[in-house]
């Protein structure tokens, strides 16, 4: 499905829903992606609560033009679960990083990171939320640095 949304401005935004439960299976799913970003001339993927690990063919795909998201100060607490991984370890501080994505797990290079302190009896939904506002703070100016970096 390729549909267009309105911006706030009236301007006409286009955006592509490629369901996962509508495809055979993994290899289908990210073709179809691929085939829909080529046909845009997409300058730059964000993942941004993707929450799925891409393959290496995906990645080399598009060119080292794929950043993410991830709810943890990177190197620390890559992978699925990072908030509660934070917590039962103790830790301090936490936050979140932008990196471009690579094959290995959450380990490209780092663009940006934005840290917060975790309160003693801190819950899980409490930090999540603080989280996600450090987020909304730091991906616009990675996406702006990632865009400088793609263009070159």
């Amino acid at each position: 499905m390729l549909a267009v949304l309105k911006g706030p401005n009236d301007e006409k935004i286009p955006y592509f829903i490629c369901e996962e439960s509508s495809c055979k299976n993994r290899d289908d799913f990210e073709k179809k992606i691929i085939k829909k970003l080529r046909e845009s001339d997409i300058e730059l993927i964000i993942m941004a609560g993707w929450m799925k690990i891409v393959t290496e063919k995906f990645i080399n795909s598009v060119n080292k033009k794929i950043i993410n998201l991830h709810p943890s100060l990177l190197p620390s607490f890559k992978g699925k679960n990072p908030i509660k991984d934070a917590l039962e370890n103790g830790s301090l501080i936490t936050g979140c990083s932008v990196h471009y994505v690579v094959p290995e797990v959450d380990s490209g290079e780092l663009i940006i990171q934005g840290a917060i302190a975790i309160n003693k009896d801190e819950s899980i939904e409490n930090l999540t939320n603080n989280i996600h506002q450090i987020e909304h703070l730091i991906l616009p100016i990675a996406i702006s640095e990632a865009g400088f970096t793609v263009r070159r």
